[in-house]
């Protein structure tokens, strides 16, 4: 019997509590998340937070699109379009980001909102 999962997903979480990653875990997989932070760093990976601006979308963009484009029902969307057009309207985005070294890996962009 197949499940279905809807095409696109959003979540609404209130992080005004949440001071880090683990915050958001209990028990045994904090104890994970920790560890692998440690392994991590060693290998010179690591994570950041932070607002968006050109330089990070000039980044992002292709490695965004390359890696949805590479699925099997993936849709590409425009995300400076939409990044724009949410900045007119006063919404504010930010993004968690994995660097190897000074080289972006990937990340997940994700909107501020105060309501």
């Amino acid at each position: 019997m197949s499940e279905y999962y809807p095409t696109y997903l959003t979540w609404k979480a209130s992080l005004a509590a949440v001071a880090t990653l683990e915050d958001l875990m209990h028990g045994s997989q904090a104890r994970r998340v920790r560890k692998a932070g440690g392994a991590l760093a060693a290998a010179d990976y690591w994570f950041t937070t932070s607002v968006i601006d050109a330089e990070y979308l000039e980044q992002f963009v292709p490695i965004y699109t390359r890696h949805i484009a590479a699925k099997e029902h993936g849709v590409v969307f425009d995300v400076r379009r939409i990044l724009r057009t949410g900045g007119e309207r006063g919404r504010t985005y930010e993004a968690i980001s994995l660097w190897h070294g000074e080289q972006l890996m990937g990340g997940l962009v994700y909107s501020v909102r105060v309501d």
